[in-house]
């Protein structure tokens, strides 16, 4: 693989917490081109504009490195997938769509096959997103908090890494909703774009957003001190000092 050329943008959010509000938005800038969930590392093949990227949640969809587990099963999966598509084929039957479910790249290969990189990772109130991976997503507590805590423990690891290409820039949902045209210019001055209103159309091909006319801002959460007094941050005040890093950081 060759490195991809420009600017690589990843988004990174654990689920219900305003990934998909922020790419689609992010996606409606002409010099912008960002794929959503996609799984084999396409992104990286995109050269038709000066920022290209896609849109992942952590970690069930991507994590900082893959363990040799997953590399393997990743590996076995993929081979596979591409006999059971001979076979389909030789049947005259429809071969399924998807991919890996699994990013096949992890961030650290992203950062390996890429000249310059911007993670952007947005984060949200630990009570909304958990509460919200357990009601909508259906999992259990304990798999709704790993998937909060996993992420911010990422995104601070990522931003106390010295040296590297990577650039770690955080949005913070709240602020996304409450002030989305400052908070679009902030993200994009980081990638190197001017703000385009075209942005601001974006929302509107989210599923939660179609067919409304903003966005609601009363969707924002109770602010940091409430969050900090979460039960989850209460127990584990490593975690809570990484979350209130990563807010005091936001854009």
């Amino acid at each position: 693989m060759i490195k991809a050329d420009g600017l690589h943008l990843l988004v990174l959010g654990s689920p219900r917490s305003g990934t998909t509000l922020l790419s689609a938005m992010l996606s409606c800038h002409p010099d912008v081109s960002l794929l959503n969930e996609e799984l084999s590392g396409a992104s990286l093949r995109i050269f038709s504009k000066p920022v290209q990227g896609v849109k992942l949640c952590a970690p069930h969809q991507i994590e900082l490195e893959h363990s040799s587990t997953m590399k393997a099963k990743n590996f076995a999966s993929g081979q596979i997938r591409k006999l059971t598509n001979v076979v389909r084929k030789a049947m005259s039957r429809p071969i399924p769509k998807g991919g890996f479910r699994k990013s096949a790249l992890s961030i650290r290969e992203y950062q390996q096959w890429t000249e310059q990189m911007v993670v952007l990772g947005i984060i949200r109130s630990p009570g909304q997103v958990i509460e919200s991976i357990m009601k909508r997503g259906n999992q259990s507590r304990a798999k709704a908090e790993y998937r909060w805590r996993r992420l911010i423990e990422m995104l601070y690891e990522l931003s106390q890494d010295g040296g590297t290409h990577t650039q770690v820039k955080i949005v913070h949902f709240d602020q996304l909703v409450r002030d989305p045209a400052g908070t679009l210019e902030k993200a994009l001055a980081s990638l190197g774009q001017d703000f385009d209103p075209a942005v601001m159309e974006g929302f509107q091909h989210t599923p939660q957003y179609r067919g409304r006319t903003s966005i609601d801002p009363t969707r924002a959460g109770p602010g940091l001190e409430a969050d900090m007094r979460h039960s989850l941050l209460q127990q584990d005040p490593e975690l809570a000092a990484k979350y209130k890093s990563l807010c005091e950081a936001a854009l």
